[in-house]
């Protein structure tokens, strides 16, 4: 367990550290060149439309009931068989003693809650998928509702000009805030890969 906790927190810094170093690539460019940047992100505005493709990958219908309901046994005995593998290691093999910040025993503590209730809930749908799969099924037709991506996606492609104007307005004290706070972030990333 300590050795996957290890690989988390080293990709999460090392990811810090690269998200460190590009906005103290941006703040550079804002102090140096805000004309660049602008026009920078008008570019990105007229190149990149991420409309089409995240409305293709969000709002895409996926049948798989007919399958699922067509082995129900096979189905039924997987997810029984995969919950009752996450509790007996939620139960008996994690432990959670071990951590010296309180923060992390919260942390660890509240998330082998959620695998346990995932567990029991894993249990029951497939008890549900073995022994009453019609049953199942109409539950689930009742909850299958279908939620409109359209206004996320209207969201992210609206222009704020009021807050870009902010930016440039004051490119140097933002450029100079953000390069502080990615120097701060890189420092700190390489003080934690560095321990």
């Amino acid at each position: 367990m300590e050795i996957v906790q290890d690989i988390i927190i080293t990709s999460a810094e090392i990811l810090m550290m690269i998200f460190g170093m590009i906005g103290a690539a941006v703040s550079l460019l804002l102090v140096l060149s805000p004309e660049s940047v602008k026009a920078a992100g008008d570019w990105l505005d007229t190149k990149v439309n991420l409309d089409k493709k995240i409305t293709y990958y969000l709002n895409q219908y996926i049948p798989t009931g007919r399958f699922a309901y067509r082995h129900n046994i096979f189905f039924g005995l997987a997810l029984i068989t995969g919950s009752l593998v996450v509790l007996i290691f939620l139960f008996f093999q994690l432990d959670i003693t071990g951590y010296n910040n309180v923060l992390d025993e919260v942390i660890i503590n509240s998330l082998a809650l959620v695998g346990k209730i995932a567990g029991f809930a894993g249990i029951i749908l497939g008890l549900f998928l073995l022994f009453v799969p019609e049953k199942m099924k109409t539950i689930e037709n009742k909850m299958n509702t279908w939620f409109d991506t359209q206004p996320l996606v209207d969201k992210l492609n609206k222009s704020y000009r009021d807050v870009d104007s902010i930016f440039f307005r004051h490119p140097i004290v933002f450029g100079i805030a953000g390069m502080t706070s990615s120097i701060i972030l890189i420092a700190l990333s390489m003080k934690a890969l560095l321990r």
